[in-house]
This record gives C-alpha cells, sequence and structure tokens, in this order.
C-alpha cells in the first residue's frame, strides 16, 4: 500500500480521535529513529505527523461540542 493510502487507512480508523492517532504516530516515529538513523528530525517528523490535520481544542473543563 502506497504512503497516501496508509495515511488515508489510518484517517479512516481513528476517525476524529487525532491524539489518539498522532499518540500511534510518535510511537512509530520513535520506533523509526532507530531503523532510520541518517533521516533528520525533521524530516522524520514531517513524515510521520506532518500530514495530519489540525483540530480543534477545547478548553479547559470543557468538550468539543458540547
Amino acid at each position: 500500500m502506497a504512503l497516501r493510502g496508509r495515511a488515508l487507512a489510518l484517517s479512516a480508523e481513528y476517525g476524529d480521535d487525532r491524539p489518539a492517532l498522532a499518540v500511534y504516530l510518535a510511537t512509530l516515529l520513535l520506533e523509526a529513529t532507530g531503523h532510520l538513523a541518517d533521516a533528520t528530525p525533521a524530516t522524520l517528523r514531517d513524515r510521520f505527523l506532518g500530514w495530519i490535520r489540525p483540530g480543534r481544542v477545547a478548553a479547559p473543563g470543557t468538550r468539543l461540542g458540547a
């Protein structure tokens, strides 16, 4: 599966739960740093986390949509 296809599959799997997706991808990024030693930190960040669209953040003590 191409990189774009994997991103679409993960987006569909996680839906609106972007924080959980970001944690999952950050875990993969950490694991990849040992395998992709020649890549710069910025390149890895962009590759693993850069495609996640930003979301709204709820104010402390509130929930989105409430």
